[in-house]
């Protein structure tokens, strides 16, 4: 369906209208939903080449189609070539929209996952808290974003082997997910399974069973 409507699009309004772009971007998400990185990749590009092109590099929507290009590339383990994307879009927007404008915080937190992929924990580390600490003083503590921050943050944590670290943040966000979404929200599974693994990972193999045979059985 939409192949169909960007056969149209481009009949009707050219490649390089907004509207086409807009649809180029729909099908792109939709490639990447099926895991088909590569194809999403190549319509991707063609859309931030018509970006740059016709808004320049420093406009949002092209900003936007960086991202969205480095998370394809990111999803191929291509970390690398997505670190570069993220740090350029992460200049630009600090200097155009400030480090507590949400979309920053997005990228900072997509260029610490790229930095985590390629183990370069402690730098990631410091990039989450960062976030971290502007989605608790933005949003409050018990927000979806904040919990995803400090899941994020546990998980930089576990893979240095802070996990008593980790346990402490991952014993928080549940406790929030369960008073927030309830025992049986797949985020609060998720937050159980977390922190099931970081007591697995200190020895504590009893309360990790308890905990795991609980996520199995609900």
């Amino acid at each position: 369906m939409l192949r169909e409507v960007l056969g149209v699009s481009k009949h009707v309004l050219g490649a390089k209208h907004p509207s086409t772009l807009m649809v180029m971007h729909d099908l792109a998400s939709s490639l990447s939903n099926q895991g088909r990185y590569k194809d999403a990749e190549a319509m991707q590009r063609e859309v931030l080449g018509v970006r740059k092109c016709m808004s320049g590099a420093e406009h949002p929507s092209t900003l936007m189609a960086m991202h969205n290009l480095a998370l394809s590339l990111s999803n191929q383990g291509h970390y690398y070539d997505a670190e570069a994307m993220q740090r350029e879009v992460l200049g630009v927007r600090k200097h155009l929209s400030g480090a507590e404008h949400p979309f920053t915080l997005i990228v900072i937190q997509t260029l610490a996952s790229s930095l985590s992929n390629q183990g370069q924990y402690k730098e990631a580390e410091a990039m989450q808290r960062e976030v971290l600490g502007v989605r608790k003083h933005v949003s409050g503590a018990e927000h979806p974003s904040t919990l995803t921050a400090m899941h994020d943050l546990a998980s930089s944590l576990s893979d240095q082997g802070q996990y008593k670290d980790a346990e402490v943040m991952q014993r928080e966000v549940l406790g929030v997910r369960k008073h927030m979404s309830g025992a049986e929200h797949p985020f609060t599974f998720t937050a159980m399974h977390n922190l099931a693994l970081s007591l697995s990972n200190q020895g504590q193999y009893k309360e990790a069973e308890v905990m795991q045979r609980e996520v199995v059985n609900i």
